[in-house]
C-alpha cells in the first residue's frame, strides 16, 4: 500500500497544482471582468451625462429655432402687407399717371387748336387792317 499511497499523494499533488492554476486563471479573469465592468459603468455615467446635456442643448436650440421661425413668419406677414399696400399705391399712381397723361394730351390738343384759332384771328386781323388801310387811303377798287 505504500506504493499506492505514494501514487495517490503524487496524483493529489498534481491535481492540486492543476486546480490552483484554474483558480488563478479564474481569479485573473474575474478581476479583468470586474475592472471592465467598472470602466463600463463610468463610461455609461459619462455618456448619460453627455446625453442629458445634449438633450438640454437640443431643447434650447429647438426653442430658439421656433422663436426665430415665428419672428421670421411675422416679418414675412408684415412684408406681404407692405407689398400689398405698395401694389395698391402703384396701381393708384399708374391710374393717376394715365389720367394726367390724358389731361396733358387734351391740353396739348386744346393748345394746338387755340394756336390755330389765334393764327386765323391774326390773319383776319391783318386782312382787316389792310382793308381798313385801303379804305382810309381810298383804294376801294378791289372790292
Amino acid at each position: 500500500m505504500n506504493l499506492i499511497g505514494k501514487i495517490l499523494v503524487g496524483v493529489i499533488f498534481v491535481m492540486s497544482i492543476v486546480f490552483m492554476s484554474f483558480a488563478i486563471v479564474a481569479y485573473s479573469t474575474q478581476r479583468d471582468w470586474k475592472e471592465k465592468f467598472q470602466k463600463a459603468e463610468t463610461e455609461k455615467k459619462l455618456v448619460s451625462s453627455q446625453n442629458s446635456k445634449l438633450q438640454q442643448e437640443m431643447a434650447q436650440l429647438k426653442n430658439e429655432y421656433e422663436s426665430t421661425k415665428d419672428s421670421l413668419n411675422a416679418d414675412v406677414a408684415k412684408l406681404e402687407v407692405k407689398n400689398k399696400e405698395l401694389a395698391e399705391d402703384n396701381a393708384n399712381l399708374a391710374s393717376e399717371m394715365t389720367k394726367y397723361l390724358d389731361e396733358a394730351n387734351n391740353a396739348i390738343v386744346l393748345t394746338t387748336k387755340t394756336q390755330e384759332n389765334m393764327a386765323k384771328l391774326q390773319a383776319e386781323m391783318v386782312a382787316t387792317r389792310e382793308l381798313l388801310a385801303k379804305t382810309e387811303t381810298g383804294d376801294m377798287g378791289n372790292f
